[in-house]
């Protein structure tokens, strides 16, 4: 064989590699970036009225950029990975967690390895409770960015980690058959400290697991959820936070109701405080006329309260009820307008975490927002 002709087939080969290569393993940019004016209104009978207009993140669709990547490793196998952060395209800021910080990749940041119906996953990720929530029970998948759209209960989901709705150091494992089964267990190590005799036994501890199943129609599941707190409370026990849910959704025609009920338990972690209890009920409903780009979602949740704060006799509710509608424009850019009222009773009107994420006073009872603006998905 001539050098020409070994050149020529060595490069034949170099580039059928390489075509191999670029079909067994992909990485792709995603996310969606949203704005909207907000005007909120908060008041209450016989006290002043404020009021606020801010240029900010979409409500109903926070925004995020994120990175994916999957590797057929042959026989089925595929490894995979996510990186994804928050933006808040109104400052250019990016990061942060739940209730603020300064992390990067702070929504997910993972690396799995499975087949097509299962997988592990390792690295900060959601619960497999809130799997579920997202997958089943919620109108609008939790996707909005504040107490404005999202009940406490489930928007900040672990109370001893500054309220965030995702977990550090996780590992979690996902079935899913479709059609007959889709379920998950996930367990947050927490970072366990073992032969430090003044060490508690655990330190942030969290474990959850989920369950449902359904068709193209329709879906049922629930969840449960618990956390430990954290190390070096000043109380000799472990605090617990527990939350489980059940619920589902039907498809009839154009319309789309969901029903679900929500329990949570949260410890004090100061002693002698009593467990801090919320119900919650959601009803919903999504309206998509067929052959029309237009969608209106209904989101009503009544939060029952008791020992709110582990304060004794707290007990009050918290109705939220939001109505957004959504006009796409094209297949990545939609317009949207929503209407959120969020009403306090009794003991509910004095919780510190809704009055600082609400920019209201405890004499404000109700706080009311209007909002529209846009997202562009790519």
């Amino acid at each position: 064989m001539t050098h020409k002709k070994i050149r020529f087939a060595l490069g034949g080969v170099a580039l059928a590699c390489a075509s191999v290569a670029t079909a067994q393993s992909t990485v792709s940019i995603y996310g969606q970036v949203g704005m909207g004016l907000s005007y909120a209104r908060a008041s209450g009978s016989g006290t002043f009225t404020t009021t606020s207009t801010q240029l900010t993140d979409n409500l109903m669709n926070a925004s995020y950029l994120g990175f994916i990547g999957n590797e057929d490793l042959g026989g089925g196998l595929r490894a995979a990975f996510r990186l994804e952060m928050a933006l808040a395209p109104d400052t250019g800021s990016v990061g942060g967690n739940g209730a603020g910080g300064s992390r990067m990749f702070n929504r997910q940041s993972w690396v799995g390895l499975g087949y097509t119906a299962s997988m592990v996953t390792l690295g900060r990720q959601f619960h497999a409770g809130v799997d579920r929530v997202i997958r089943t029970l919620d109108v609008n998948q939790v996707a909005g960015n504040g107490l404005f759209t999202v009940p406490l209960a489930l928007f900040g989901v672990n109370r001893f980690a500054a309220n965030d709705n995702r977990v550090d150091n996780a590992v979690k494992y996902r079935f899913t058959v479709p059609g007959i089964v889709d379920a998950g267990v996930s367990y947050g190590m927490g970072e366990r400290v073992h032969g430090i005799a003044s060490a508690p036994p655990a330190s942030g501890d969290s474990y959850s697991m989920d369950v449902g199943t359904g068709g193209q129609n329709w879906g049922i599941g629930g969840f449960y959820t618990h956390y430990d707190a954290p190390s070096g409370l000043p109380i000799g026990g472990t605090p617990q936070h527990d939350l489980w849910g059940v619920g589902g959704n039907v498809q009839l025609g154009d319309f789309k109701p969901y029903l679900a009920y929500y329990d949570s338990h949260a410890d004090a972690i100061q002693a002698g405080r009593p467990v801090t209890r919320n119900k919650i009920t959601h009803v919903g409903l999504e309206w998509a006329p067929t052959g029309t780009a237009f969608r209106t979602t209904l989101a009503y949740y009544r939060d029952r309260g008791s020992d709110l704060n582990n304060v004794p006799g707290r007990d009050g509710t918290k109705d939220t009820f939001v109505l957004g509608g959504f006009y796409w424009l094209s297949k990545r850019t939609e317009l949207y307008a929503a209407y959120a009222l969020n009403r306090f009773e009794d003991g509910y009107k004095l919780d510190p975490v809704n009055q600082a994420a609400l920019s209201r006073t405890a004499a404000q009872d109700h706080v009311s927002l209007v909002s529209m603006g846009m997202r562009h998905r790519f």
